[in-house]
């Protein structure tokens, strides 16, 4: 029982400093991209505000992590709002995903899956995929176990 709290103990420890790192280096990283530039270029701000999305999605999959992760620790995991968060976060990592490929387009570098003139499609788009759909399963199977708790709850 101790060895479980200590795990839920460092997931939320390590999840609090990665989301605090990431807002940091976000902001930092977008206001920093304007140093030395007189004008704020099309392409500048575009990334500003690619790195702006991508950096609220994450936080967003850090929020909604730390939040299941509370709920488990009050022994109440089988929640609805939980089947929310799992499909918010597969949400978020298909967006990331999307913006990761579209950002990647031009470039030559990595793996390709399909590399034709003016249009890559790089490998780690499977990643986005997988992690995406297993959030979506999560979602499922908790949804699942609510349906089957309630049924039990309702049968004694």
């Amino acid at each position: 029982m101790k060895s479980k709290k200590n795990i839920i103990k460092v997931l939320k420890i390590s999840i609090d400093i990665s989301f605090w790192l990431i807002l940091i280096l976000v902001l930092f990283s977008s206001i920093e991209s304007y140093k030395g530039s007189n004008k704020a270029e099309s392409v500048l701000v575009l990334h500003t505000i690619l790195r702006l999305i991508l950096g609220g999605a994450i936080l967003y999959i850090l929020y909604s992590l730390k939040k299941i992760i509370l709920t488990i620790e009050d022994k109440k995991p089988f929640d609805y709002k939980n089947v929310k968060r799992f499909n918010h976060i597969s949400k978020s990592i298909f967006l990331f995903g999307l913006i990761q490929s579209i950002n990647k387009l031009p470039s030559q570098k990595g793996f390709l899956l399909v590399g034709i003139s003016n249009f890559n499609i790089h490998a780690d788009i499977l990643i986005y995929i997988i992690l995406g759909c297993l959030a979506l399963v999560l979602g499922e199977v908790f949804k699942l176990a609510i349906e089957i708790k309630d049924e039990n709850d309702l049968t004694i």
